[in-house]
């Protein structure tokens, strides 16, 4: 019989905890606290300009696997974050290794910023319905409270209604996704403004990339007379608001501006 072990007691950061709120965990061995680290701008590594933490906010929608990556590999993603020593990751398969690496890493960058993650209700109730395990419940249960703190303290954390959800639906149609529901979730990242839509979704990240290559050469111009122009531009409008990418997309894009501890 396996024992048991303990979840580590680390305010984690996304979802389980207060997301960007979590400024002054403890780094082991030392009497430092990343709270008092500046980040470096890396466009050369002399670069004198610095980015003290909480300066950028950002809201990042997540979808159902990403967040039931999470709530799975708890225990990998959060276990000694702060710690350069290497953590052997729980999986094999490469690409799924690669994605819990990146969280693992997101996790740790995100103490420097004010980074918000979206639990609205159609997500929880996805996730819900899976019939989650106490563990992941436990999970789904703080990223829904965090969410509700954040919405008191940032004021762009405004609820789209659900007539203005449909309605960014209703344009992402020619995306021909394959699920209505990925389709729901994506507008209701663009009704909130989200920075992000994280997802590990091949037909998602292709479709939206295909479809913003698709419309690059769309004119900004508005054209009355050209309904077929009007609605691309829309389209255009609306996936310019959310990027879509994998967690590791999205890590290796930040690391490329900062140099982190």
């Amino acid at each position: 019989m396996l024992a048991h072990h303990p979840k580590p007691v680390v305010k984690p950061l996304l979802i389980i905890s207060t997301f960007g709120r979590v400024i002054t965990m403890q780094i082991p061995n030392s009497d430092k606290q990343i709270a008092g680290v500046k980040l470096i701008l890396n466009r050369d590594k002399e670069a004198s300009h610095q980015v003290t933490l909480g300066t950028s906010e950002m809201l990042i929608y997540l979808d159902t696997m990403i967040v039931q990556y999470i709530a799975d590999y708890y225990d990998y993603i959060y276990q000694d974050i702060a710690s350069k020593d290497e953590i052997p990751n729980p999986v094999s398969e490469i690409k799924l290794a690669t994605e819990l690496t990146a969280l693992r890493r997101l996790v740790f960058i995100e103490q420097f910023f004010d980074w918000v993650v979206a639990a609205p209700t159609h997500l929880m109730d996805e996730l819900l319905a899976g019939r989650p395990n106490q563990s992941q419940l436990e999970t789904y249960k703080t990223l829904s409270q965090a969410w509700e703190d954040s919405l008191n303290w940032w004021t762009k954390g405004i609820k789209p209604s659900e007539e203005k959800v449909s309605s960014i639906e209703h344009w992402l149609t020619s995306l021909n996704l394959r699920d209505k529901t990925d389709r729901h979730h994506l507008a209701e990242a663009i009704a909130l403004q989200a920075a992000w839509f994280l997802t590990n979704d091949n037909n998602i990240i292709k479709r939206v990339n295909q479809k913003r290559n698709e419309l690059r050469n769309v004119t900004d111009d508005i054209s009355l007379l050209d309904p077929d122009l009007n609605s691309n531009q829309v389209l255009k409008g609306l996936l310019r608001i959310t990027k879509v990418a994998r967690p590791s997309e999205f890590v290796a894009g930040f690391e490329e501006q900062f140099l982190f501890p």
